[in-house]
């Protein structure tokens, strides 16, 4: 995901706005930078709203993180198999949410608190994942924190599962799971 964010953010630079029309957005992607064929270009863009990274507001794109925080170099270019990642990502995502993959002890409590939050505001997981990954872009901290922070923003309580969270730490410390 890093390199996704990374790539993003090179392209808003490079545009030197925040808020691009998606078809300038993806002539630069394909033609002013050459990372991508303009198929190629529209597929990215794509699979980044479905990564909630990028937002659409009448045909407008905006990165869905803080984009001054991210550093990147004066030459980046993306790898050549970025896109490939994207798809096997969203993939596997989309097997997890239907139970299709195990997910370890951490992963579980992790989706837990999502799927509360989740189900006390009426939104779908997509959307939680999306404001807690906003949340800890804009405030720099751990998921657990940015977290805390979309239940709390909600009156949501959560303390149940402290105790649970504060196991498992201590049994990946262990290195246990």
């Amino acid at each position: 995901m890093d390199e996704t964010k990374k790539a993003l953010t090179y392209a808003f630079r490079v545009l030197g706005k925040s808020l691009v029309d998606e078809e300038e957005f993806i002539l630069t992607l394909s033609v002013k930078l050459q990372w991508f064929s303009p198929e190629e270009a529209k597929e990215f863009v794509s699979l980044c709203k479905e990564l909630a990274l990028i937002a659409e507001e009448k045909g407008f794109l905006r990165p869905r993180f803080n984009h001054n925080l991210v550093n990147v170099p004066i030459d980046f270019k993306v790898s050549s198999n970025i896109l490939d990642r994207l798809r096997e990502y969203l993939e596997d995502r989309e097997k997890e949410e239907h139970g299709e993959v195990e997910l370890s002890d951490y992963e579980a409590y992790i989706m837990e608190i999502v799927d509360r939050i989740a189900d006390k505001i009426g939104a779908d997981r997509k959307q939680v994942i999306a404001e807690v990954n906003d949340v800890q872009e804009r405030l720099g901290v751990e998921i657990e924190a940015a977290l805390n922070y979309v239940a709390n923003k909600y009156d949501i309580d959560v303390k149940e599962y402290a105790k649970k969270g504060y196991e498992i730490m201590i049994s990946r410390l262990r290195g246990e799971g």
